[in-house]
């Protein structure tokens, strides 16, 4: 199942210059905070680098992301000297397509300046294997009815070639509840949901799971919790 996650976790190489302009590089482990590795109340430019191999050999259908979560502020990206520029999901997670810029020996440097002490310089950042098309800003909502709840999921596909036989299924706790066939080989395909839920008595919030599916593999999944409070 996909996407498979590659953390880049434990040391990395810190680039920093002083006031005086003197560059001193030091290894790091991360994730950590900022006061951890020694930078409260830096100023400046920081620049972490990070070496890594190529995750494996990669089928025709397979691609790979890099992907930041719980990154604060604005970063410089770049990858065997190439200019990444990572897109974001809305949230605190950015992350960018990389396989072309990929070797078999491969550097990634992230130029940021210093948060807060106590803030961590980011959550995770990792390699993701995932395939050529894409679920993207799956989103779900919940309106009250007279028998229970409609569950509206809704959000994207996103593919980079024509002609994969891609369904997509809507799960909420685990029970299938929805199904398409996606019909068009845009590059770009709306996906949209209305299911119908009964909870349990004491159920206060469900998980919707939506399944990208190619032939019998799953392609990608997303998943969000909504809560039955409105």
């Amino acid at each position: 199942m996909y996407p498979h996650r590659i953390r880049l976790r434990g040391p990395w190489e810190m680039d920093v210059v002083s006031l005086g302009g003197e560059l001193s590089t030091t290894r790091v482990t991360m994730p950590a905070r900022w006061q951890e590795i020694g930078l409260e109340g830096q100023a400046g430019v920081v620049c972490f680098r990070r070496r890594f191999g190529l995750p494996r050999h990669l089928d025709d259908w397979e691609r790979v992301w890099l992907v930041c979560e719980g990154l604060v502020g604005p970063a410089s990206w770049s990858l065997n000297g190439d200019k990444v520029l990572p897109g974001g999901d809305g949230g605190d997670v950015v992350e960018a397509e990389i396989t072309p810029l990929l070797r078999e020996r491969n550097e990634l440097t992230v130029e940021l300046g210093p948060g807060d002490p106590d803030q961590l310089v980011w959550e995770e950042l990792a390699l993701e294997i995932r395939c050529r098309a894409i679920l993207r800003d799956i989103r779900a909502l919940v309106q009250s009815t007279a028998d229970g709840w409609t569950i509206l999921v809704f959000g994207e596909v996103v593919r980079d070639q024509p002609g994969d036989a891609l369904e997509v299924y809507a799960l909420i706790d685990g029970a299938n509840q929805g199904y398409q066939q996606l019909q068009s080989d845009a590059g770009v395909s709306r996906v949209e949901f209305r299911l119908p839920w009964k909870p349990k008595p004491d159920d206060r919030e469900v998980t919707v799971r939506v399944e990208l599916v190619n032939v019998s593999t799953v392609w990608h999944t997303a998943e969000c919790v909504v809560k039955l409070d409105v």
